[in-house]
């Protein structure tokens, strides 16, 4: 595969820190991209993305993602999955990854359903 965003990593950012499962998912990421010789974008959800960006690059992002609304604070379903499928149509990424915790089991379907995709949780 052509060199481009392989994988896109979603994250909670409510904290105003990079959370653990952030780290695992961008450390997972980093190893499907290099498998894809590809690269990993991180989109963090609200928190400004400047806010968390030397955190996630450190972590194995090559490229953070700032859509304008993903600082708002508080969950917002329709919000944030419009934020991510707008992420989509802009890196057209091969994977996206969530963590398995409520926000990212409420948004994983709706961003797989607004790409006609199929999602997967363990």
């Amino acid at each position: 595969m052509a060199a481009g965003t392989s994988v896109l990593v979603v994250s909670d950012g409510s904290r105003g820190c990079l959370s653990g499962a952030g780290r695992e998912l961008l450390a997972l990421g980093r190893s499907i991209a290099d498998a894809l010789d590809g690269s990993v974008a991180f989109l963090a959800v609200g928190v400004e993305a400047a806010k968390l960006a030397p955190e996630a690059a450190a972590a194995g992002a090559d490229q953070i993602c700032d859509e304008g609304g993903a600082e708002r604070a508080g969950y917002h379903p329709e919000l944030f999955a419009a934020l991510v499928l707008a992420a989509c149509r802009e890196l057209a990424p091969r994977v996206i990854l969530l963590s398995h915790a409520a926000m990212g089991l409420d948004l994983a379907p709706r961003v797989a359903f607004g790409l006609g995709a199929r999602w997967a949780t363990n």
